[in-house]
């Protein structure tokens, strides 16, 4: 699922809700891995997360593209969504940004 930056306007929740529902399942049950295309979809993802357990879909994986400007101009104001209510994270090895049985 990609906007494009030429594109202007943005994609509703509906639509990337129903582009998810028309992935095929892996063999347990899960959407295959989906990728997330946006200059900056960092504030709503939580509410696609959101999106995704209240109807159901078990997700594999999502896979983020987005530019590195807005990712660090704009992530402390993500934190709290993504569970790092207490500043940032500084354990080591990568964060791990969400466990959730989708």
């Amino acid at each position: 699922m990609a906007v494009d930056r030429g594109f202007g306007g943005s994609l509703g929740i509906e639509t990337v809700m129903d582009q998810i529902r028309c992935l095929p399942e892996t063999p347990n049950g899960r959407k295959i891995p989906v990728e997330l295309i946006n200059e900056n979809p960092l504030p709503r993802f939580p509410d696609l997360l959101r999106e995704v357990a209240r109807r159901g879909d078990r997700l594999s994986q999502i896979n983020l593209t987005l530019r590195a400007d807005y990712l660090s101009a704009g992530i402390s104001d993500h934190q709290q969504s993504w569970g790092y209510a207490d500043g940032p994270w500084k354990g080591p090895g990568p964060p791990l940004l969400a466990v959730a049985d989708f």
